[in-house]
């Protein structure tokens, strides 16, 4: 991560402090203006190692030793790929429609504020508070959520989203059909009903 940095234009040491808290999702920066010091491909670089940090490290230990298919696999890790992805057409969108800038840099900074926020990083490289209220709430929103369990990531995190979702289809459908044997499944596996009740009372 340090030595990318460097190459898109950081000093060594910067290269090796904004490293350490990008992969460690702790957004620390030794300027005042945080990311804003580094426009442009830094930018692209942080967001890459910022959504890597959020993923689950079993996932990466199980890499390491060849075997790729669980990361593609794991439930949690598409569906955090996935919000990532909306939340940053949704404001890209929404910023474009505002007339407040050309595609390319608010694709950048969009893609770069939306990732840091979802990861709880913290880095920030723009006034938030300018890019209108639909944006600004679906930051609020996406720092609610956060990254993937067993990562660097802070928050409330995916699988508990995931896990409350299933939980809410399974009422629903006990309710519509109260004498059937019905279970939370994740990822094809039923999950234990102290899971479940320990989801819930967590939110």
């Amino acid at each position: 991560c340090g030595l990318v940095y460097a190459a898109v234009g950081m000093t060594a040491f910067d290269a090796v402090m904004h490293a350490m808290t990008t992969m460690s999702t702790g957004g620390f920066s030794n300027y005042d203006e945080s990311f804003a010091v580094y426009k442009g491909a830094p930018e692209y670089v942080a967001s890459v190692f910022m959504i890597l940090a959020s993923m689950p490290f079993i996932r990466f230990v199980q890499l390491v030793h060849g075997n790729a298919a669980p990361i593609w696999r794991d439930v949690q890790v598409r569906a955090y790929l996935r919000w990532t992805a909306y939340a940053i057409a949704v404001v890209v969108v929404y910023r474009l429609a505002r007339h407040e800038a050309t595609f390319w840099p608010t694709l950048r900074e969009a893609t770069f504020n939306v990732v840091s926020t979802f990861s709880g990083t913290g880095y920030v490289s723009e006034d938030l508070t300018q890019w209108g209220h639909l944006a600004f709430v679906l930051l609020i929103v996406v720092g609610l959520i956060g990254g993937c369990t067993s990562s660097t990531a802070c928050s409330i995190k995916v699988f508990r989203y995931l896990i409350l979702f299933e939980a809410i289809k399974t009422q629903i459908k006990r309710l519509h059909s109260p004498h059937r044997v019905l279970a939370v499944h994740f990822s094809g596996r039923p999950v234990e009903g102290d899971v479940v009740n320990s989801v819930i009372a967590f939110f």
